[in-house]
């Protein structure tokens, strides 16, 4: 009997420890759908539901394909999760040392990161970074759209927040790593789509051959060009990759045209011609 009790007092206790813990987040619509949409997207990305956090201290950022995140019990440890697409994500996370995670939560307090006021500005072209704070008292979300040092002293924290982040635990350098190991597509990046070329000692096709000999003496595509600066493939009207040329033969190949990003033509194409197009027409 008087350990049942002893258990019922503890589960109270938890209990009402946990339901005092205070949440804010403003009336602000995009706060509203930030903070309607959070739980599935930590589902998504594999994060832990800061609502639910009992650590000293925990901040995290969100940025359009990457979370930066501090912990503060009994240390500091910080961690970086990127992806590529929010349906269906590939996920990297980089876990960082206590002495560079300690220099990132020094720098985010020196900006007030805790105590930042919500902001109202929106605009059309650009992007949000969202904050949560969370201690085992309160937690609190808010949003800055495209915030920058040249405006009032509270987006100008928030945009030195994000860039020291991202400069402290090298967040581009990550990134394009982090890109470089994904399979061929487009993924939705502001830098374009992933390509490459096939492994080495994989069958090659004449086409193939034919259209990497091409692009290598007329857009100085290596092996070592990044995966993000391949050029566009279209057969046949259609989008494809550099594996799809491996389906056809150089004899079954009507034309191969080359356009380059600076081509007059080029423009017809937008953001596709970016590193350059490659208009290949097969033999019907």
């Amino acid at each position: 009997m008087n350990k049942t009790i002893a258990i019922f007092l503890f589960l109270l206790c938890y209990l009402n420890t946990y339901s005092i813990k205070k949440i804010e987040v403003s009336n602000d619509k995009r706060d509203q759908f930030f903070y309607d949409k959070m739980p599935e997207n930590c589902k998504k990305f594999g994060l832990e539901d800061l609502r639910n956090s009992t650590d000293s201290l925990r901040i995290r950022i969100w940025s359009s394909n990457s979370t930066i995140e501090i912990k503060q019990q009994n240390g500091v440890k910080a961690q970086l999760t990127q992806w590529v697409r929010w349906s269906d994500p590939i996920i990297k996370k980089v876990e960082f040392e206590s002495e560079i995670s300690k220099q990132l939560l020094d720098s985010l307090l020196a900006y007030d990161i805790t105590t930042i006021p919500d902001d109202t500005k929106w605009g059309i072209d650009g992007s949000y970074v969202n904050i949560e704070v969370s201690t085992p008292e309160n937690y609190r979300t808010y949003t800055y759209w495209s915030p920058s040092v040249n405006e009032t002293e509270n987006r100008y924290k928030v945009a030195k927040i994000e860039h020291l982040a991202n400069t402290i635990l090298n967040r581009n350098k990550f990134f394009n790593e982090f890109i470089e190991t994904i399979p061929p597509g487009g993924y939705g990046l502001s830098s374009g789509h992933i390509d490459r070329f096939l492994p080495e000692g994989s069958m090659e096709s004449s086409l193939y051959k034919e259209v990497k000999r091409r692009i290598g003496l007329e857009l100085g595509i290596t092996e070592k060009t990044s995966h993000t600066k391949f050029p566009f493939f279209i057969i046949d009207q259609k989008p494809s990759y550099m594996a799809g040329l491996n389906k056809y033969k150089l004899s079954e190949v009507k034309e191969i045209k080359i356009i380059t990003k600076n081509d007059e033509e080029s423009r017809l194409y937008g953001m596709m011609a970016a590193n350059g197009l490659i208009l290949i027409e097969t033999i019907k």
